[in-house]
């Protein structure tokens, strides 16, 4: 069931975020230092080095113990109302991105030259309801009672779209079980 799910993930891949290191202040012509990812209970993953030069991100990183470097270059976009913004040039195909992920025989690419996909791409109509229902039900109150605030055309409409992908699900409960067992429902 679902769409295709073998191919990774973004999620299982560390990642460079431009805006990120540009809210951090990191792309600054002539700075250097560390990056460091963190897990979900704060303790580092990995480090990476970095500097800025001339236009470019100068990546130092070691994979499987082999000393790395990479240059992926710093784009820049000028904004409607003044200054810029900064993106990465992917170093295999040379398109501008936000993100560079880490594969470990290409290096920092942008997710189309990695052939990485988002888990959201792999999901079932089940889990794809799942996600929307809990979305939905994130907007209301923990009991599911409307906030305070919220016109109540706007807590119908949700409560509507809730009760849409519990029937979504059941459809396709009945639908698979039609398909399993075919001769269920014969009378």
């Amino acid at each position: 069931m679902g769409r295709p799910g073998w191919h990774a993930k973004t999620g299982s891949c560390l990642r460079l975020d431009v805006r990120r290191m540009h809210r951090d202040g990191c792309l600054v012509d002539g700075n250097a230092g560390a990056w460091q990812w963190r897990n979900d209970e704060g303790q580092p993953l990995a480090t990476i080095g970095y500097a800025v030069r001339a236009g470019e991100l100068v990546l130092s990183y070691a994979v499987n113990g082999q000393p790395m470097e990479q240059r992926p270059a710093i784009l820049r976009t000028g904004c409607t109302y003044g200054g810029d913004r900064p993106w990465f040039g992917c170093p295999r195909c040379g398109s501008r991105v936000a993100l560079l992920y880490l594969r470990v025989s290409a290096g920092f690419i942008c997710r189309q030259c990695a052939r990485l996909v988002y888990a959201s791409q792999s999901e079932s109509v089940t889990g794809r309801t799942w996600r929307k229902q809990r979305r939905l039900e994130s907007l209301l109150l923990p009991d599911g009672a409307k906030p305070p605030g919220m016109h109540w055309a706007t807590f119908e409409r949700i409560r509507a779209a809730i009760n849409e992908c519990e029937a979504r699900r059941d459809a396709e409960l009945v639908g698979w079980a039609v398909r399993r067992f075919p001769g269920l429902l014969r009378g």
